[in-house]
């Protein structure tokens, strides 16, 4: 699931732009914004749920995050400076990282807006 987090930063992050006219709209945006918006918590949510085995192989419930509080910190950074949130798709590189990993985004994902999660 963290692997598709880029990947889905930069498609809603695009159809934001187009939901708030800031870029022309795809013929599909209509139905994808209309899906999207049926279930943006399921589609996009915050944190998940996973097991595991702790170190007396019992088993665990934990709680990681996935998406936090992104996606309103994404629609705040298009909405402060729509000129600089469109001057992002068309920027070289961004990315993010985790403890153990660098992650290059989509070029339509501005690392702007991304708070690493220093529990992680």
């Amino acid at each position: 699931k963290l692997k598709l987090v880029p990947v889905m930063l930069a498609f809603y992050y695009n159809m934001f732009l187009q939901n708030c006219d800031c870029i022309p709209q795809s013929s599909t945006f209509g139905l994808l914004w209309s899906i999207v918006m049926k279930d943006k918590n399921g589609i996009f949510p915050a944190a998940f749920e996973y097991s595991s085995m702790d170190d007396d192989g019992q088993p665990t419930i934990n709680n990681r995050e996935l998406f936090g509080q992104t996606l309103e910190l994404l629609e705040q950074f298009v909405l402060e400076d729509k000129e600089r949130a469109v001057g992002k798709l068309n920027s070289q590189e961004s990315g993010w990282s985790t403890r153990n990993s660098l992650v290059y985004c989509p070029e339509s994902c501005p690392k702007d807006i991304w708070i690493p999660h220093t529990s992680i």
